[in-house]
């Protein structure tokens, strides 16, 4: 298995690794190894793996150079076809990816993420934002530890900690340590368990608490914030207009504008296929109170050449602007206007 090292001066190193076989690279969500950096195509170039070598193929305009200690950087045009060799560093633009050398399956696996099978040749999603990395395994996966790397871990619990193989003892140390957590098992005598946290400062502070442990523990660490620029990445890249409302512990809100429920049920699918740690996804439609307080702002409307809605504080809102809170005025008709209320347009009628 070759492990490969990708740095970038505006993101934090990750690695990911590559089986034998042909991988696509690009920003497309079909590729094998999804990039979404704004240098690189939709499929920028291929790699062949096989036995413990790398060729590159490069397949579409764009930057792509390779780095040779004794030769210095040489760009590849289309076509172009050259052997990715452990000391060499593959360059587009300021992104830079080194092979790290072949690993041991056992050894691979502590270090980055390993994926499914999408068909007979072993597929990648990884999704590399502008600013964090977003993982999207196109089928279930065995998602690395927190931060990319094995979980923190302390040494292994000794006589005098009392015993910990139990459940009860190492919930009651989790419980201590304030660490809120789910799916608990103990397994080849280490515990682990998955932590939901809402930012970074959350996982830094997830991962201090983990390292005061006192016994072996591997954590799990899901960011909200980083499954909600997937999701966004994934609704993107469907045919709705659904939008985001919150992120919270893994369950999803979104706002599904009416008329779209077979576009809301390939939403659902595609959300919890696509975004690894999602609890669930929740769909979301302004409430009856908020249209009757929307209907209660409204003091008249005027239909001439340019028609607006007077609100009882003598404010005026023409169309495309904001109305109330999370609304905004699409459209006035005789008896009733339109409005879009948390991404999804609703009738307000009027007397």
């Amino acid at each position: 298995m070759i492990v490969v090292k990708v740095v970038s001066a505006e993101m934090q190193d990750r690695s990911f690794s590559l089986e034998a076989g042909s991988f696509t690279v690009g920003s497309s969500l079909d590729c094998d190894v999804v990039l979404l950096d704004l240098p690189v195509q939709s499929q920028h170039f291929m790699l062949h793996v096989q036995s413990g070598a790398v060729e590159v193929v490069k397949i579409a305009e764009g930057p792509l150079e390779i780095e040779r200690s004794s030769k210095g950087r040489e760009s590849l045009h289309v076509g172009g076809r050259v052997v990715w060799g452990v000391d060499d560093k593959l360059w587009i633009s300021g992104m830079c990816l080194q092979l790290q050398g072949v690993a041991s399956e056992r050894a691979t696996a502590r270090r980055v993420s390993r994926y499914l099978k999408r068909s007979d040749v072993p597929r990648l999603g990884l999704v590399l934002a502008s600013a964090c990395m977003l993982v999207i395994p196109f089928l279930g996966a065995h998602r690395s530890s927190a931060g990319g790397e094995q979980g923190p871990q302390v040494p292994a619990p000794t006589a005098t900690q009392g015993d910990l193989s139990s459940e009860t003892a190492v919930r009651r140390s989790l419980a201590e340590v304030n660490v809120r957590y789910e799916n608990l098992k103990l397994v080849s005598g280490t515990w682990s368990a998955t932590l939901r946290v809402a930012d970074e400062t959350g996982r830094s502070d997830a991962e201090r608490k983990v390292r005061s442990l006192p016994f072996s523990f591997r954590a799990e660490i899901l960011v909200d914030e980083q499954l909600k620029r997937a999701a966004a990445l994934v609704l993107s890249h469907t045919l709705t207009s659904a939008q985001i409302v919150s992120m919270a512990n893994g369950v999803l809100t979104v706002t599904l504008p009416s008329g779209e429920g077979k576009a809301g049920y390939d939403t659902f699918r595609a959300l919890r296929s696509d975004v690894p740690g999602l609890v669930t996804v929740r769909f979301k439609s302004a409430s009856s109170a908020e249209l009757d307080q929307i209907r209660g702002a409204i003091a008249g409307v005027w239909l001439g050449k340019y028609p607006y809605v007077l609100l009882n504080d003598s404010t005026v809102v023409r169309p495309g602007n904001q109305l109330a809170e999370k609304a905004v005025l699409v459209s006035i008709d005789s008896d009733f206007i339109t409005v879009n209320v948390h991404g999804s347009e609703q009738k307000v009628f009027i007397k």
